[in-house]
């Protein structure tokens, strides 16, 4: 395909769901797995170093520290992995890490045999006394604060070399991220089993694996395009690079999402290229179940806004549990503009009719989703932010990015 000078390009970054999934299985199952593309966001590039760290600290003495600063992901992942290791291991975070749910995954390890101390019942601080003979058994694994709790139980399976099975409701929110590990794990020849509401984990020979594994672009990431292109008066196209058809990342939802704005998106040997070329024919209130794309929740919420219409967004119980409580986010930061509620599990945006007019400020909250969610706004007015450099989180060249698209414009 040829790009064409004046159409604007942009990449995004590796996915870091992806990312951080194979760093796991690296030291649970493949040590010579080879790695390319890895994602360089803020919690990969975490999650990397405390897992180098943990590697040279077996074997010694004293209690190691582990910081997991408010990554969730790390912090579960590591949980089954340091459980099953000599050594002894303190976890610590931020303040926010202390709101975010774990004790059912701590609950559960402890039936296997971990030896997990919490000086304040369902957060950081903890210590683990880890137990090379740990035992994992069978069981249901509720997954209704976060479906990483039984990510973290499947990635550590492969060192226990023994067969498991879980049981979880299929219809808890974020599935699509469980079916991610499943998915990365089969592809990688792990014998892993999954029908409605259970995985089965099956002990066998390790593959032949290929040289190396390249990580995929981010859909969660590039979900903000589509928005961004969405919101162009007139007719518009834009080359997002990196992007590939993705069997495992439940945001690629965002093409079918966002057809009724006039977007069609065509996946290209150089990317997606994403392009609004009919008027929109939006609904008079949008309606989404969105209990598998809960990171798309503030981008389509402040997009719907912004044209004009009502949303309201069903499933998203867990959305106060994320890096910040995301429900309160959106209302602080839009509520010049728009009544937001939250009942029964569902978020609903209405805007009061208030004109946007700038500059404006809003609060990070220090989320790189609610971030990237409000500078679509920067479309209308020039905004800015009390902590901006959030989006490394997932998106470290964000800033750059639509600083030079605004430029080309």
């Amino acid at each position: 395909m040829i790009i064409h000078e004046h159409i604007p390009v942009v990449a995004v970054p590796a996915s870091k769901s992806v990312s951080n999934r194979l760093l796991m299985l690296q030291h649970t199952a493949f040590p010579s797995l080879r790695l390319t593309g890895l994602s360089e966001s803020a919690d990969t590039r975490l999650l990397q170093s405390l897992l180098d760290r943990i590697s040279r600290s077996l074997g010694k003495s004293g209690l190691v520290e582990l910081d997991v600063r408010n990554c969730g992901t790390a912090f579960r992942f590591l949980l089954p992995f340091l459980a099953g290791r000599e050594g002894a291991w303190r976890i610590v975070g931020d303040e926010r890490l202390r709101q975010r749910p774990i004790l059912p995954l701590v609950e559960l390890l402890r039936g296997w045999g971990a030896d997990i101390r919490m000086p304040e019942e369902g957060s950081v601080p903890l210590e683990i006394s880890g137990n090379p003979d740990l035992q994992p058994q069978s069981a249901f694994v509720d997954i209704g604060g976060s479906s990483q709790f039984l990510s973290a139980l499947l990635l550590s399976l492969p060192a226990f070399g023994k067969e498991v099975s879980f049981r979880y409701a299929p219809d808890a929110a974020s599935a699509s991220y469980l079916r991610m590990t499943v998915g990365l794990m089969q592809a990688l020849g792990l014998h892993v089993t999954a029908t409605e509401g259970e995985v089965r984990y099956v002990p066998g020979d390790n593959p032949v694996l290929p040289e190396e594994f390249c990580v995929e672009g981010d859909w969660s990431a590039a979900a903000y395009w589509w928005a961004w292109a969405a919101l162009q008066p007139h007719s518009f196209s834009l080359l997002v690079k990196n992007l590939t058809y993705s069997p495992w990342q439940g945001d690629t939802c965002i093409r079918r999402i966002l057809a009724p704005w006039g977007l069609r998106s065509v996946l290209t040997a150089d990317g997606a290229l994403v392009i609004k070329c009919a008027p929109p024919l939006l609904p008079d209130t949008f309606r989404l179940d969105a209990r598998n794309c809960l990171d798309l929740v503030p981008l389509l919420a402040v997009l719907c806004l912004l044209s004009g219409i009502p949303s309201r967004f069903d499933g998203v119980e867990n959305l106060r549990l994320k890096e910040s409580d995301r429900v309160e986010a959106l209302r602080e930061n839009l509520s010049p503009w728009a009544d937001v509620t939250f009942s029964d599990g569902s978020l609903r945006v209405v805007p009061t009719g208030t004109p946007v007019c700038g500059p404006v400020s809003f609060r990070s909250f220090m989320d790189h989703r609610i971030v990237m969610a409000l500078n679509l706004f920067s479309a209308f007015v020039p905004v800015s932010f009390d902590n901006p450099e959030v989006v490394s989180k997932s998106y470290p060249a964000f800033w750059e990015q639509i600083g030079a698209l605004v430029r080309k414009a």
